[in-house]
């Protein structure tokens, strides 16, 4: 009789389930498919925060590292490519151009880490999203009991 009630309980949450899937870059959700790439305003974004506000700050905080990777990334090449104009006009590779060259490749190193730190945290969003809007939620249900002082009739809430 228990398990009959719980696996009534299970179908009942699963018939109102609505996962949010991620495949790539592309989020899905009862056949609505979402890009959200790095721009602050788009569905995926809005979808978030008016549904599940903890996994919107998670995305938006992934989303500002992502794009700080991308800054570094362009300061990096342009500092790089102006070191080697420079050396080129020059034709003398002086310490200020070698220093551009190697501050331009630290920032191309530092945007590596933060890239990838900025896109799993916004990928980890689908997953807070499920994980908030579908945790085990107390349902009332009745069950009948057998112990060592008879059988019995027990409410759960």
């Amino acid at each position: 009789m228990c398990f009959l009630a719980l696996s009534a309980i299970v179908r009942a949450q699963s018939a109102n389930s609505q996962w949010l899937l991620r495949s790539g870059n592309t989020y899905i959700i009862e056949n609505q498919v979402m890009h959200p790439g790095v721009k602050a305003d788009n569905d995926y974004a809005r979808f978030l925060q008016g549904k599940c506000p903890a996994a919107y700050v998670q995305w938006e905080q992934g989303r500002k590292t992502a794009v700080a990777g991308w800054v570094l990334l362009g300061i990096g090449a342009g500092l790089d490519i102006g070191s080697y104009v420079w050396a080129l006009c020059d034709l003398n590779y002086t310490t200020a151009s070698r220093a551009m060259g190697i501050v331009g490749l630290g920032c191309e190193l530092a945007c590596i880490p933060t890239l990838i730190v900025g896109y799993t945290k916004m990928h980890n969003s689908a997953d807070m999203y499920n994980a908030l809007s579908y945790q085990q939620q107390s349902v009332a249900y009745w069950s009948v009991n057998a112990g060592p002082e008879g059988l019995g009739l027990a409410y759960h809430f």
